[in-house]
């Protein structure tokens, strides 16, 4: 959805105070909310060239933005695998990631 914000007001017009994942868009469709989708050629190229850099084989222009995620020690972090389905991170390298059915949440930094 392009205004996720407009779909939450109208969510909070019905008895319920959060609706996620697939319900939550099928309830955006039912209220004649548009699809959108915000992936154009240029996002792909420099959502390419980012993943590269964390990779360490890119040009060096996304160097800055791939550093915090250097210094993390994500082996230390990880001992089982979860469903991510938000992943929210500044630029310090502070992070958020919360499981699609928000009953856990990792914090890191």
């Amino acid at each position: 959805m392009k205004n996720p914000i407009l779909v939450a007001a109208k969510v909070m017009e019905t008895p319920h105070l959060l609706i996620v994942g697939d319900g939550a868009t099928q309830f955006a469709r039912a209220h004649r909310f548009p699809d959108y989708d915000p992936l154009t050629e240029k996002a792909q190229g420099k959502h390419a060239r980012a993943r590269a850099e964390l990779r360490g084989q890119g040009d060096g222009d996304y160097a800055a933005d791939a550093a915090p995620w250097h210094s993390i020690d994500w082996k230390s972090l990880c001992t089982e695998i979860v469903d991510v389905g938000l992943l929210v991170a500044s630029r310090d390298g502070q992070a958020i990631a919360s499981n699609r059915n928000m009953a856990s949440a990792l914090l890191v930094g």
